[in-house]
């Protein structure tokens, strides 16, 4: 199991490790909670926020050790940024022969146009075409590399 774990592209075990302490910490917290408060719905709470993430990493975990999911590489043409706070809201991959448009959840920094970029998606997930471009709500995981736009990085 281990050796299979660590078969997997870094960006997917990242985000196992990332929902597992997540896991973890929530259990800690409701040990926390029964001893020093003793309130019943407050540990009830970190409990079902334990089992959310233990189903969520178990789920991911499945996934990827059957192999259940696409790596899409290419380089980034567009990342569209939020008004506000400036977060991504879009991200338009080239990858040949298409071009595709992954709605990022969650916090995603650093990435820029010109930069190659590995979108991991399960095998199920539902894509759509609009416009020549192939639309995905979100991915499991993102991993880029910055300035690597034809396989050299830039200095």
């Amino acid at each position: 199991m281990k050796a299979r774990f660590l078969s997997l592209p870094g960006a997917l075990q990242a985000q196992i490790l990332r929902r597992t302490a997540a896991c973890a910490v929530s259990m800690l917290l409701f040990a926390l909670a029964l001893i020093v408060y003793g309130d019943l719905w407050l540990c009830l709470s970190f409990a079902a926020f334990a089992a959310v993430f233990a189903a969520m990493t178990a789920l991911l975990l499945r996934r990827c050790l059957s192999g259940q999911y696409v790596a899409v590489s290419g380089v980034c043409l567009s990342v569209e940024r939020t008004g506000l706070r400036r977060r991504v809201k879009s991200l338009t991959v080239s990858a040949p022969p298409h071009t595709v448009k992954c709605l990022p959840r969650g916090k995603l920094s650093g990435i820029a146009v010109g930069d190659t970029v590995t979108l991991y998606v399960a095998a199920s997930a539902p894509v759509y075409e609009r416009g020549g471009c192939l639309n995905l709500d979100g991915c499991m995981a993102i991993e880029f590399t910055k300035g690597c736009s034809n396989g050299e990085l830039d200095e």
